[in-house]
């Protein structure tokens, strides 16, 4: 039999400090995958999910979706400085 999982899926419009917030938070209730969504015009997933790894244990993280033809250069830039923050 296979065991259901839950999953909450987050927009990267929050600031630094709260996904690490909310993950704890998710995990602690339950949720078994965490994911954040790839929207343009906001923040890329991968700071949230770098801060969400480093403050979870158990759960999956991975982004909601990525747009390869999106990869504009103020996305990629957005990448850089979400990396360097």
């Amino acid at each position: 039999m296979t065991v259901a999982e839950i999953g909450l899926g987050l927009q990267s419009d929050k600031r630094a400090g709260d996904y690490a917030r909310l993950a704890r938070r998710a995990e602690e209730h339950g949720f078994d995958v965490l994911s954040v969504f790839g929207d343009l015009m906001y923040q890329p997933p991968i700071f949230p999910l770098l801060e969400m790894a480093a403050a979870t244990a158990r759960v999956r993280l991975g982004p909601a979706c990525l747009n390869p033809y999106s990869a504009a250069p103020y996305e990629i830039a957005g990448q850089v400085a979400a990396l360097d923050l």
